[in-house]
Formats: structure tokens, sequence, C-alpha cells
């Protein structure tokens, strides 16, 4: 008897039935292990904020950022290098190639992390961001932090490469905030009052390494049942930093757009508005996360729908992925207009404050979403070239407004800045695809011209 398949896709969607497999049945597990772990981290936060209260939040929100930046530098583009690499070391059976690659990694993340951390610890000793007395603690908390950030990023590209994406999700959306929130818990009843931020940086950095050496038990465990023993290992590191700089460049062009908000706040404003407006900050990303949990399936899929010449059907799945990210994120959208104060409160007294930034973060968010995924559509057809342009116009941007709007009015002035910097490059990448493809995508609704892929 022939089995029933679950869902066959009707023929006005315009897919084969492959499709079904490998869009939902693949996407929903991607989809499903962020969902949790963006609920996970999002009470981890309203948990360390409680705790820590505004301004201790705000200082750990600053030093996070300043950590995440260093690790940007730290891991060298390797870890998004080696989700090519990888994949074709295992089609070749080229195993001396996929022992060399995992030793050198290794190594080369582990001295520009340390570099990139001494770097910005200095520079935050120099500029008086914390006490003499805790300079020691917060240092250690830095390089630690560094250190597990670049490491978890390179063994999460590693379990990438090796087709392992639950495992390359679960370490930082699932297995971190679980053991942040046990470990943050523990230290507020050992303090019962309100937690130093040091502290709960340390805390943080532990959360971090933990979750860490599981993830690497699984590449280490992968790698030993894939690489026969006794194989040497062959290091072409000048072909493997050749593909990574230019990724290091990107990695930090994103950064930059996303998180370059909160550290001009810091350096420019003080640690209590940075907690507000990280927390509205974060709040405001919920808007986009349909969007960005579609696009960690859609785009390989774009690549090689452009690469088959099957384009109606990238058609219908760029159309997709717009309407079901746009409606997802208007919903969020309304509960935040309604509910955005009482959330914001549920982060402690004085988060209140960060209601106006909110809302501005949302104006750019609501543009981003409408688009869909333009920069994915121009970086997996050919014109990444034209995405990194922009975004790097973007990046520029949204530092030069940012540092001006911020010294004028605070939280807010980053707030619109950023709001800015996302609706331009969104705007660019859509004018740039009308140029290039010959149509234009309208907000909420998707490619306007159903002739464009015949």
């Amino acid at each position: 008897m022939k089995r029933q398949t679950l869902w066959v896709p009707p023929a006005w969607l315009g897919w084969s039935e492959e499709w079904r497999g490998r869009l939902f049945a693949g996407g929903i597990k991607a989809i499903g292990i962020q969902l949790v772990g963006m609920m996970l981290t999002f009470a981890v936060n309203v948990l360390m904020a409680r705790a820590a209260g505004l301004q201790g939040y705000g200082m750990y929100s600053f030093v996070i950022t300043c950590a995440s930046f260093a690790a940007v530098a730290g891991r060298l583009g390797i870890d998004t290098a080696v989700v090519k690499f990888v994949p074709e070391c295992l089609a070749t059976g080229n195993w001396s190639d996929l022992r060399g690659l995992l030793r050198a990694s290794i190594g080369l993340v582990m001295a520009a992390s340390v570099i990139a951390a001494l770097a910005i610890a200095a520079i935050l000793i120099l500029t008086q961001r914390w006490s003499t007395e805790s300079s020691p603690w917060m240092v250690s908390a830095i390089i630690l932090l560094v250190l597990a950030v670049s490491y978890g990023s390179l063994a999460q590209g590693f379990l990438r490469g090796l087709g392992w994406i639950g495992r390359s999700l679960l370490g930082g959306s699932i297995i971190r905030p679980l053991l942040l929130a046990l470990l943050v818990a523990i230290g507020w009843g050992w303090y019962t009052a309100v937690l130093p931020a040091q502290v709960m940086l340390l805390l943080a950095a532990g959360a971090w390494c933990l979750s860490v050496v599981v993830s690497w038990f699984w590449v280490f465990q992968s790698s030993r049942q894939r690489i026969p023993e006794q194989t040497p290992a062959t290091y072409a590191v000048r072909k493997w930093v050749g593909v990574a700089l230019p990724l290091l460049g990107i990695g930090a062009l994103n950064m930059t757009l996303t998180r370059a908000d909160i550290l001009l706040v810091g350096a420019l404003a003080n640690d209590r508005e940075v907690g507000y407006y990280a927390a509205a900050s974060r709040i405001t990303n919920l808007i986009s996360f349909g969007l960005a949990a579609l696009n960690t399936v859609a785009a390989p899929l774009i690549a090689e729908l452009y690469a088959a010449s099957r384009l109606r059907e990238m058609h219908h799945l760029i159309n997709l992925v717009i309407r079901i990210g746009s409606f997802a994120g208007v919903i969020v959208v309304v509960i935040l207009f309604f509910l955005g104060h009482w959330i914001l409160a549920q982060f402690g007294s004085g988060f209140e404050e960060g209601w106006a930034p909110l809302m501005i973060l949302a104006v750019g968010q609501i543009v981003n979403i409408a688009v869909g995924p333009v920069g994915y559509i121009l970086a997996m057809t050919g014109s990444d070239r034209k995405a990194f342009w922009i975004l790097l116009e973007g990046a520029v941007l949204n530092v030069l407004v940012g540092g001006i709007c911020v010294a004028q009015w605070g939280a807010i002035g980053a707030a619109v800045a950023t709001s800015l910097a996302m609706i331009f490059w969104n705007v660019a990448m859509v004018k740039h695809i009308g140029q290039r493809f010959g149509f234009w995508i309208l907000p909420f609704y998707g490619i306007r011209r159903h002739d464009a892929y015949s």
C-alpha cells in the first residue's frame, strides 16, 4: 500500500513536492528550536534585569555588546567559512584538510580572541567604565566572554557544516539560557539584594563556557566518526583565511548595524539609559523573529532555485517568506503597541522609560519585515558585493547619525538613527533588486510582476 504524504503543496503554490520535506519539515525543527530559545533568552534577560537593577543591567548590556564586537574580530570570519569548507571536505573525502581545518581554526581563533579581548578591556579601563577594585573581575569576565562567544560560533559553524543543524542551534538557543537562568537565580539568592554587574558578567561567561563545552563535545564526537584514524593533517591556511576575511567584514557590518546603538548610548549617555534602551531593543527584535527564522531555511533554497533557473519557484518562495514574516511581525507590533509599557515593566522599575525608543525602533522593524529577505535575495543571486556596499553605507549612516542624535537626545536619538539606517538599507536593496530583475517588491505582499520569472 502506497504511503500517504502528510502534505502535498497545492498547484497554485508553484512548488514541486520535494519542497514539502525540505522547507517545512526541516524548517519547523530549526524554527521550533529558535522560538523556544527566543522565549528562554527573553525570560532570562527579564530575570537579569530584575536581579541587577536598571543601572546594573545597563552596565551588563554595554560590556556584553563590547565583548560581542571583540568576538567578531576574534572569529576572523572562520566560523562562517567552515560552513563552506566542511561540506566540501566531506563530499570529496578530503579528511586531511578537514582535520587540518579543525586544528588550525582552534589555534587561530584562540590567538585572535585573546588579542581582541585584551584590546577591548584596555579601552574600557582607560575610559574608566568601572571602579579600580572591579577591574580584575571585569577583565576576567571579558576575556572569558570573548573566548566563549568566538568558540561557540566556531562550533556552531562546524556542526552546521557536518549536517547537525539541530545541535548547532541547541548550544546557544537552549542550553546557554537555561544555564544562565540557573546561575543568575543562585547568584541573586546568594546576594539577596541587587546582583553586582561584574558578578552577573562572570555568571554569563560561565554559562557561555559550559554551553560551548557541550557544543565542542558534539563537534569532536562527529569528527571522530567521520575522519579515519591516523589521518595526517594538511593546512591550507592561506586559502581558508582568504575566504574567511571578507566574511569577517560582513560580520562586522551586521554587528555594527544591530548593536552599535547600544555602544553609542553607553559611550555618550549613561548606564541607566543603556539599561532601558537595551531592553527596548531586545523586545523589538521579536518583530522580525518570524522573518529571521524563515530566512535560515529560505536562504539556501533561494540560491539553489536561482542556480537551477527555477525562477518561478523562487518567486513563490520569496512571496511566502514575505507574507508569513510580515503577518507574524504585524501581530507582534500590535501587541507591543498596547502592552509595551507592561512588558517593559516586567524588567523592573524604571524600564518603562524605554517606551519611546521601543516605538521608534518598531518603525524600522516594520519596514524590515515588510520587504522580506532582500539581503539574502542579493547575496544568493550573485549580488553579494552590492549587498556588502549597501550594508556598509547603512552602518556608516547608523554610526554617524547615531553619534549626533545620541549626544542630543540620548536613547531616543539612538532609536531614531537605528531605524533610519534599517529603512535606508532595506529600501536601497529593494531598489537594486528592481533595477536588476525588473520587478519590485511591494511591502507586505511580495513580487508585483508575476511574469518576471516566466
